[in-house]
Parts: structure tokens; sequence; C-alpha cells
């Protein structure tokens, strides 16, 4: 009987061990990193702020100060996906799209920001004291767009001196237009708040001149005058309310461009619901009324109305709301299946903690005007979401549209097994969402979603080389396609990638299988990142007809790290 206790007494202890073992490697939570200036040396005493990463989880910052050689460690993060931004006076980061877990090391390199500097006057010629500046980044120095103007952190509170002369600095790479209006006295309604902003040098945004800002760029005498003209009015109310009967809370007004799609103006309804734009120019415009929020019963959003103003205010404006869908469902982690003897050793088998999976919707741009569609270009509306600790998730803010969901997972050893929702009615096996994507409807709520995440991924990199006598395109898309004919219609399971100048590619997160591989130039008339060519059947049958006759096959194990393939151009 002794024996019989003490034996249940160490087992009951080698349980608290292995528990408290456990929690321990769940609970592993640093984040630690360094920051480092453009010329490599350390950003001694840089703030270092850490967000957590998904819609309903987003919100708690944290921050720290970087020693003397720029490094810096946060303890204490829960299990989740984070964003890290530096800042330092003058430099500004490049990587605050990046996300880290719990565990990782970050580098961040600040590069010297640049400045935009002038003197605002008024008409007469006499300096203009408190005008408000705006400057909008168009454009990065690669070209891309940034289509809703992205104004910089700061911009709202910048003002001119006593001199008239305003300085703005810390300014990411890129083109600019700036803008003034005067500002300097308490205005309340009535025409002077209808004043139309003026564009350097003096003029309409239509002929604005454009700023190109380097790294380290000082550009001066960007001088303004005020042009005195004034514009036009749009007032109206939000009606509407969400699927749980509650009013809503101050929706956000947004007017756009109907032609660039640039926001023009932006305001909040008041509590009556009602609101007014001042200041804006001639022109025809798209009016959306939006309310985006944490809780299933918060967010709705109007469809786009079109406006258009002609020398007089516009009033009467009716902009309707309807409740935002939902998508929810929970992740499955499948268990690792034992190992073959030749099979290569996974890198990791730590345990997946489902909390720092993010998941994202992708809309199918049926509705290509919708305003989801421009925020997601423009990087300004983040949607994505992190499940819970039982792996259960919630989309949320969805507006009628149709949707494809995007896994982020962490680490390099875990693949997106499938995506599917239950048999409904007559029908007997499960819907496959990541070839039909889901067709929400106004204030749907659909449940049911599953996504599978399975360990034992692989991954594939290499280089477009071209044949002798050859040259490689400036632009190549390499195409990763399953050579089983069983997985033809297995989407997940195609990936593509643009290379880099020197032809570089790579693939993270493989399902283990065949593939082959094939490479395609880009034409000059592709200027937006295209919709993957795999969601459409017709190009799904091209891509394996074309892959087939390039006959470059490659097997990929689990865990398996190819880092040197070879690909030929043309194939």
């Amino acid at each position: 009987m002794i024996k019989q206790c003490r034996l249940s007494v160490i087992s009951f202890s080698l349980l608290l061990f292995c528990s408290f073992v456990t929690a321990q490697t769940k609970s592993e939570t640093a984040l630690t990193g360094r920051v480092l200036l453009d010329d490599g040396q350390p950003a001694a005493r840089a703030k270092v702020a850490i967000n957590s990463v998904g819609l309903r989880t987003g919100g708690n910052e944290q921050s720290v100060e970087c020693d003397e050689t720029g490094s810096f460690k946060l303890s204490g993060l829960a299990p989740g996906s984070y964003s890290i931004s530096a800042m330092a006076p003058g430099y500004v980061s490049m990587d605050d799209n990046r996300v880290y877990r719990p565990g990782e090391t970050a580098t961040i390199r600040l590069i010297k920001g640049g400045v935009i500097t002038g003197r605002v006057t008024e008409s007469s010629g006499e300096p203009l004291i408190e005008a408000s500046i705006w400057l909008q980044r168009l454009r990065d120095l690669n070209g891309k767009p940034v289509r809703n103007g992205e104004n910089s952190a700061w911009s709202d509170d910048l003002h001119t001196d006593d001199r008239g002369i305003y300085r703005a600095y810390g300014l990411l790479p890129g083109v600019y237009i700036v803008s003034s209006i005067d500002r300097s006295e308490m205005r309340w309604l009535g025409t002077a708040d209808n004043e139309l902003p003026t564009y350097y040098p003096s003029t309409t945004r239509e002929a604005a001149m454009e700023i190109t800002v380097r790294p380290g760029d000082e550009i001066t005498s960007i001088d303004i005058r005020q042009r005195d003209e004034t514009g036009r009015a749009i007032s109206g109310i939000v009606s509407g309310t969400t699927d749980s009967a509650q009013p809503f809370n101050s929706p956000g007004i947004t007017l756009l461009n109907a032609a660039t799609r640039e926001a023009v103006s932006a305001t909040s309804a008041n509590q009556a619901k009602a609101f007014v734009l001042f200041g804006i120019p001639d022109g025809d415009y798209e009016l959306y009324a939006r309310m985006r929020g944490r809780r299933e019963e918060s967010a709705a959003g109007s469809p786009p109305l079109k406006v258009t103003v002609r020398g007089a205010d516009v009033t009467g404006i009716n902009l309707r709301m309807i409740a935002y869908g939902t998508i929810s469902g929970r992740i499955v982690v499948e268990p690792a299946k034992p190992a073959s003897a030749d099979a290569p050793k996974c890198e990791s088998n730590s345990p997946l903690s489902v909390e720092e999976i993010l998941l994202q919707p992708q809309s199918e741009l049926r509705n290509p005007r919708s305003l989801n569609a421009l925020l997601a270009e423009n990087d300004e509306a983040d949607d994505r979401t992190a499940p819970n600790e039982k792996g259960e998730f919630t989309l949320l803010n969805l507006e009628p549209d149709t949707y494809r969901i995007e896994a982020d997972l962490p680490g390099d050893n875990w693949f997106v097994r499938s995506m599917t929702l239950p048999a409904s009615g007559a029908v007997k096996t499960k819907t496959d969402v990541a070839r039909s994507p889901i067709n929400l409807k106004a204030g749907e709520k659909l449940t049911g979603v599953e996504i599978a995440i399975a360990p034992g991924a692989a991954s594939l990199a290499g280089r477009v080389t071209a044949k002798e006598g050859r040259n490689l395109p400036s632009r190549l898309r390499v195409h990763l396609v399953p050579a089983e004919p069983t997985a033809a219609d297995d989407v997940l399971r195609y990936r593509e990638a643009l290379t880099e100048n020197n032809g570089l590619f790579e693939f993270k997160r493989l399902a283990p299988g065949k593939y082959r591989l094939l490479a395609r130039s880009i034409p000059d008339t592709e200027k937006d990142k295209p919709r993957p060519a795999a969601f459409d059947t017709t190009e799904r049958l091209k891509l394996r007809k074309d892959a087939e006759a390039a006959n470059n096959e490659i097997e990929l194990k689990p865990c398996q790290r190819v880092k040197d393939h070879a690909l030929h151009w043309p194939q």
C-alpha cells in the first residue's frame, strides 16, 4: 500500500511537472530585437511600440525603450501576432507591415525621413499665420500608388508659424502634394468654412505640382500663395440600423473622387445622424457612410451614392446603412503523422498556438467599387482576425460580396490543408471554399467554416536563369502547379510568386507532394497585382497544360527545404 501511494505521488508530481513545462512552453511570450539606423549604427534610446494584430485583439499597445546597443525586449505577451514599430526623431521605418510572434527576434531598420518646408502667404502676399498644412503621399518611389492619399500621421496638426513658415519632417520616401487652408481664426458653420484648399504652388488639386522625396532629402521653397476661393457643402443624414435594431454610433462619412478614387473629404455624423462636408470643389463624387466595429452587431455601411457638385451646395442626402455580415468558424490542427526513416527532419516540432494564426477575408471584387475593396488596396483597413485559444474565429465588417479566406501561419512547419463548409440539405459533401468562394449577403452571419492546418510543410526556393544567348524578362512570375491529377482543383496547392531582380523566387508552407514549375513573363500592361490565375477554372486548366509542357517537376517530402532549384528561361 505504501509503495502504491509513493507511486501515485510520483505520478501526480510528474503530471504537475509536465503541466508546468507545457504551460511554460506556451507562455514563452517575449519579443526581442534591435533597431538600426540606415548607416548600420544602433538606434540608441529609440522608442519601440508593440501592438497585437487582429480585429478582436488589436489596439493593446505596449512600448519599450532601446538600450545603447539598440536592443529591446518586451516580455509577458500573450500568444498571438504582433506588429512592431520603431520611432526616433527624424527617422521612419519601412517594416511596419511585418508580423511577429512571441519567441521571434526582430531587426527594425530606420531610414532618415525626408523634409518638406515652405512659406504660405495670403493672396495679398502677407504671411498666413496658423494655416493648416496637409501632405498627401500619392506613390512610393517605385511608382506604387497610395490611392487614398495616406496622410502623414501628424499632418492634421501641422500649421504655419508667425512668419507663415511650415516644416514637415520624418516623411516616408515617395511622391507628395501639399495643400494649405486658412484656419487662422476660430470659425463656425458659415461661408468661411467653405474655403477651398490651395495646392502648391497656387492652384487646384488637378494642377497640383508633385514633389519627390527621397530618404534624407530636404525639399525647400515649397511656397503656397492662397487663392481665397470658396467651395460648396454637401450635407444630409444617415439612416438605418444594424440587424440588432440598435442605433448607430457616429458613422464615418467618406467622399471620394469618382474618377481617381482619391479621398477628398471625411467627417463623422453627429448624434442626430446628420453630417456636412465643407470646401468641396465642383466635380463628380461617391459618398459613403461606414461604421466598423469589434462586435458582430456594430458594423454597417451604405452603398456608394453618386454626388455631383456644380456651382451650388448639395443638400438632403440620405445615406442608408445596411448591416455588414460575418463569417465564423474554427481552426482544426491535424496531428503529426509518424515520419518515415528517409523523411527530412522537421526543423521544429513545437505545438501550434492557434492564437498566432491570422485570418483575412479577401474580396473577389464582384463589387470593385466597394469601400472595403478600396481600403484594402490602400492597406488602411486591417481586417485580419486572430482565433481564440479554442481555434474559434469570426471575420467582421464584411460588405455584401464574395470572399475567400487567407491564413497567415506562424513558422514554416505548417500549411493549410483545406477550407470547407459543412454539407447542407441534400448535399452530401462539404463545400471547398478555397475553390468556390463564399457569397455573403447583407447582414448574413455565416457559420461553420472549418480550416484544417497540418504539420510537415515543405519549402522551395530557387532561381530563374536565362538559357545561353537569352536575357531574362524584366518581370517574371513563377507558378507552382500540383502535378497529381487528383489535385487538379485543389486551389490551395497552387502558388505564384514574383521573382526578384536576380531571378530569385521562394515558396513557403507548401503541402508535401509533386509539383511542376512554370515561369511566365509579366506584360507591361499589368500595373496592379492581379487575381491569382488558379482562382479561375479556365486559367487553372491552362496553367496545368503549360506546366506539363514545361516539364520541370519536383517532389517535396514533409519538412523538406529545397534552396537551390534551377528553373531555365525560356522553358
